[in-house]
């Protein structure tokens, strides 16, 4: 997959568009979590996901972090199929607390909930 770099304060696109766009029309959930949208690709994409896990393996950033920071970007996009994510530092409307299990995958406090526009169901 290639590497697109969109600028300074870019996430790079190691995943486009079109595949967050077919991965959450599939997932067929109203509003997933990104250990969702991480299962998904690790059960339909075999390919992607360890490229993604090969690529951010360090104690601080993982596959989970890259994608939860490009699904927000993609939800800001004109066009995302996703609401706009909101910063928890403006509202902790789009985060929840992550359960004990979930929290093995997902280091974070909280865990970003990323909600699917209605015209999409």
């Amino acid at each position: 997959m290639k590497k697109m770099n969109k600028g300074k304060n870019s996430t790079c696109k190691y995943i486009t568009n079109e595949e967050i766009e077919y991965i959450i029309k599939n997932m067929n959930m109203p509003q997933f979590t990104v250990l969702d949208f991480g299962k998904f690709i690790q059960e339909n994409n075999k390919d992607l996901w360890d490229m993604l896990t090969n690529k951010y393996t360090n104690k601080y950033y993982s596959a989970y972090s890259y994608l939860s920071q490009r699904l927000i970007r993609y939800s800001k996009e004109k066009g995302s199929l996703l609401e706009e994510h909101i910063s928890y530092s403006i509202s902790n409307e789009c985060f929840r607390k992550p359960t004990k299990e979930e929290k093995k995958h997902f280091k974070s406090d909280n865990i970003a909930v990323f909600k699917v526009k209605s015209i999409v169901f």
